[in-house]
């Protein structure tokens, strides 16, 4: 399966275009909605090159057929390299640096012997943002009520 990306328009998510992904991530193509080619983007020798030695290279070759919105295209383009990013760090995060911190939170507390002062604060919090949702619904009840 290769990687793929949609561009939508508006809230029914009419597909516009189809970003199609070679399966190294080294080329991509865009695709109208009658499945025609109307951009292929490819890293330079440059940027492959750059990738490999320092980890990252973000030259790229744009190549968008006529008549093709090219700030449409560049958009895509801009907006997949940051997804593309985030993705990786976000991923990173939530999977490797989150998971281990917890652990050495939870081995910290444990080693201590603070097992029942962590779970006091832990019920403490969780009551304190209950309450505190309760009088955010009170309050926006007023406004509505009597301010709108």
């Amino acid at each position: 399966i290769r990687p793929h990306f949609v561009v939508a328009r508006g809230m029914d998510g009419e597909v516009v275009y189809t970003i199609v992904a070679d399966m190294m991530g080294r080329t991509f193509a865009i695709r109208n909605k009658d499945d025609e080619i109307v951009a292929q983007v490819a890293k330079t020798t440059k940027a492959l090159i750059k990738s490999e030695v320092f980890g990252s290279g973000s030259e790229s070759t744009i190549d968008i057929a006529p008549g093709v919105d090219c700030s449409a295209i560049l958009a895509i383009v801009y907006g997949i390299g940051q997804v593309g990013h985030h993705f990786v760090k976000d991923s990173f995060n939530n999977f490797v640096a989150d998971p281990l911190k917890e652990s050495l939170t939870d081995s910290a507390i444990s080693a201590a012997g603070l097992e029942g002062v962590a779970h006091s604060y832990t019920a403490a919090s969780n009551d304190a943002v209950k309450h505190a949702s309760k009088l955010n619904r009170t309050a926006r009840f007023f406004h509505d009520t009597f301010f709108k």
